[in-house]
C-alpha cells in the first residue's frame, strides 16, 4: 500500500487560519497584564505548536542537522529564548 499524498494546499490554509489567530493572540498578550496575559501565551504556545506540526507535513523531515549534537544545542538555544520572552 502506498503512502497518502498531502495535499499541501489545504495545510497552507489551516496554517493561515493558525497564523493569524497568533496574531490576534499577541495583539490580546501585548495588551493584557496577570491572569489574561497567561491566558494569552498559552493559546500562543498551542497555536505555535500546531503550525510546527503542520509546517513539517508541507516541508518535509527535519534535515540532518537536526541530529546532531549541534542542531539539538540551538534548538535548545532557540526555545529557551522563546521562553524567556514569553514569561518576560
Amino acid at each position: 500500500m502506498s503512502a497518502p499524498t498531502i495535499e499541501t494546499g489545504n495545510i497552507l490554509k489551516k496554517m493561515q487560519d493558525f497564523e493569524a489567530q497568533a496574531a490576534h493572540w499577541t495583539e490580546v498578550r501585548d495588551r493584557s497584564t496577570g491572569a489574561a496575559r497567561r491566558v494569552a501565551v498559552t493559546a500562543l504556545t498551542l497555536i505555535e505548536r500546531k503550525l510546527k506540526w503542520l509546517r513539517g507535513r508541507v516541508l518535509g523531515p527535519k534535515p540532518p542537522s537536526a541530529h546532531t549534537h549541534t542542531g539539538r544545542k540551538a534548538t535548545k538555544a532557540v526555545n529557551r529564548q522563546k521562553l524567556v520572552q514569553a514569561r518576560g
